[in-house]
């Protein structure tokens, strides 16, 4: 989505919010959603750090809610020479280019992927409970016969790591991967995304899958709970998180009848 072009810092402080600046001006709660960028995502985990969109479409009576129409009138020169609204489609203060929000805005969990990086990074979302910048692609089901968190787990594996370098655009610069080497990195587009193939497997199946996705990321979470801290316990989650990724890699190798000398050629 097009979130008023907010990614290239014209409208930061305006329609991005940090924390701090909605206790400051005292925005309305019920026009905020938690925003996700494209650097809070890595694989199996948000670093979210509590910024929010200003949502305002064209359901908002914007004259419920003084708060937030005292903050956007200090911007309002610079919100009306906006293109849209110069052509009359929307009043001054909404969101302009709202594209696909009804499935962003869905009831229905998805993925997010950034559109660029140095390797496969799908984290799960549940519901509406987040909205993206125009930087992050998002993932939702329409064939009812895969569980989401199966095909997070195939998605995030070494082996679709390895199909994504090889029929994906190498993109410009460089960026540190979860093992924090710098690797380039690659197109998250949809034409490449929708070249990946997904196994159809039956349900018990991808319940294992799913498992082991759910383990690892509550692993993720108790590993960020430690914050910079290096401890004993830390040096064994760490370990156990190695192990359940090396499982899930493993599951998807025999998955899709992956060779010994194949898998050499992946991971090398």
């Amino acid at each position: 989505m097009d979130e008023t072009k907010a990614d290239n810092g014209k409208y930061l402080g305006v329609y991005r919010l940090s924390s701090q600046e909605v206790a400051q001006k005292k925005i309305e709660k019920e026009l905020l959603k938690p925003l996700v960028k494209n650097g809070m995502i890595r694989r199996y985990q948000l670093n979210y750090s509590n910024e929010y969109l200003l949502f305002i479409d064209k359901e908002i009576d914007i004259k419920r809610y003084p708060n937030t129409l005292k903050h956007l009138n200090e911007f309002k020169p610079q919100l009306e020479e906006r293109y849209d609204i110069r052509k009359g489609n929307f009043p001054w203060y909404r969101l302009s280019n709202l594209r696909n929000i009804g499935l962003l805005l869905s009831k229905k969990d998805k993925l997010f992927v950034p559109m660029i990086a140095p390797e496969n990074r799908f984290i799960f979302i549940k519901s509406d409970s987040f909205i993206c910048t125009a930087d992050v692609y998002v993932v939702i089901l329409k064939d009812e016969r895969f569980n989401l968190r199966y095909i997070q787990g195939i998605l995030n594996s070494k082996l679709m790591n390895y199909f994504i370098k090889q029929n994906s655009k190498a993109m410009d610069g460089a960026a540190s991967t979860s093992e924090g080497v710098r690797k380039r990195r690659y197109s998250y587009s949809v034409g490449n995304m929708s070249q990946i193939p997904i196994k159809i497997a039956p349900n018990r199946i991808q319940e294992e899958l799913t498992q082991l996705v759910i383990k690892i990321e509550d692993q993720y979470r108790k590993l960020k709970e430690f914050g910079e801290k290096q401890t004993s316990e830390r040096q064994n989650l760490e370990q156990e998180i190695e192990k359940t990724n090396e499982k899930i890699d493993e599951f998807v190798y025999k998955l899709y009848g992956i060779t010994d000398d194949e898998r050499k050629v992946i991971e090398k």
